[in-house]
């Protein structure tokens, strides 16, 4: 078990804490903490951090593994990471995704249909991150959504990417099956772009939203993509944003008879809805998987679509990573809001007692109470 401390205005409470949470199991929709602390948050923040392995140099280019073991410790860990790191990114912008501001429904509420085709591979991730969110949960209360909010920001950040401001007291869904047909699907450039302003973001939050395909990768099994977005997976940097504009990318089908088509550069991708950012690749037939054009990007003579109207806000924010990340943190806050009310501000307190540790704590079992 990774060791993180327990707060030391809590410790005395500890045995109350766990015999309450038994009793509690029942009420996990609705978070019951009264307050969170800024020690609550470092510890939880450490015991997410361990999650990821020692970030290693060597290149990973033609390394694979299976991701049903987010925990195997072999392989390249710069790729583990970034898989890790991806996800939960990804996980929490699946779940944003299906906020509706019409019915009044969805967004970050700690509900995802597993078993959907475009949440593929993300029941594998949240069986390696759950026993983290069960420790803490059953310790001081938090809910799933914030939880997933979190898991997100401190790994963002671990990847180098911008300090983005938590609060708490999202309250869960109980059940989510009213989402159908809410996310975007990334062979349709402009159906994915119309989510985002459904979810009522301008085209600067969307871009700088969409930076964050600088981490992880796509798998073929998940998605039916396959590749890199960036050159390194677990670093939250503008190779992303550069590359799309600056580089000659070439259509390809993935696989033969697939009918998915990705953007390429050796071993990079890039997906419709990427290449929709900066250029009009629908084509005269208005299909971005058929007809021409079939190459777009690169300097000079080498591209030859016409921009999109985001094509500026893209280059904006590959030549500034300030305002990129001013941008994306404006957003990214704004995304862990969708669907919840007034959030809680966390109470600093500089007294954390970094002496004791949970080794020894033994947590009740309980079932989770939501759509798993």
């Amino acid at each position: 078990m990774s060791v993180f401390s327990i707060p030391g205005n809590r410790r005395g409470m500890q045995q109350r804490t766990l015999f309450l949470c038994v009793m509690f199991v029942t009420m996990l929709s609705v978070p019951n903490i009264q307050a969170l602390t800024t020690c609550d948050i470092d510890a939880i923040s450490q015991d997410i951090k361990s999650l990821l392995p020692q970030r290693d140099t060597f290149n990973n280019a033609g390394l694979d593994y299976s991701l049903e073991n987010f925990g195997d410790r072999t392989g390249s860990s710069t790729r583990r990471r970034g898989d890790i790191i991806g996800a939960a990114v990804r996980l929490s912008f699946h779940d944003a995704a299906s906020f509706s501001p019409v019915d009044g429904n969805g967004g970050i509420d700690g509900c995802l249909q597993f078993d959907k085709p475009e949440n593929a591979g993300l029941q594998a991730f949240w069986d390696f991150v759950r026993p983290t969110y069960e420790r803490w949960r059953d310790f001081v209360g938090l809910s799933l959504a914030d939880f997933w909010a979190l898991l997100s920001i401190v790994l963002i950040k671990e990847a180098q990417g911008p300090t983005i401001p938590f609060q708490w007291g999202r309250i869960d869904a109980t059940n989510c099956d009213f989402d159908e047909g809410r996310f975007p699907d990334s062979t349709e450039s402009h159906r994915a772009l119309d989510v985002f302003q459904r979810l009522g973001f301008s085209n600067e939050e969307m871009v700088a939203l969409m930076g964050a395909h600088t981490l992880g990768r796509a798998v073929q099994a998940n998605s039916g993509f396959s590749g890199s977005w960036a050159r390194s997976e677990d670093r939250f940097d503008q190779f992303y944003l550069k590359t799309l504009l600056d580089i000659p990318w070439r259509r390809v089908e993935v696989g033969a008879n697939t009918g998915k088509m990705q953007w390429v550069v050796g071993n990079r991708i890039m997906l419709n809805a990427d290449m929709a950012l900066g250029f009009d690749i629908d084509g005269s037939n208005g299909d971005p998987n058929t007809g021409s054009p079939t190459v777009c990007g690169g300097q000079g003579q080498q591209n030859t679509c016409a921009r999109a109207g985001t094509h500026d806000i893209v280059r904006h924010f590959a030549d500034d990573i300030e305002a990129w990340f001013d941008t994306f943190t404006t957003a990214y806050v704004k995304m862990l809001n969708l669907g919840q009310g007034e959030l809680k501000e966390v109470i600093f307190d500089g007294n954390c007692d970094n002496g004791d540790s949970l080794d020894d704590t033994v947590f009740p079992t309980a079932p989770l109470s939501h759509c798993f």
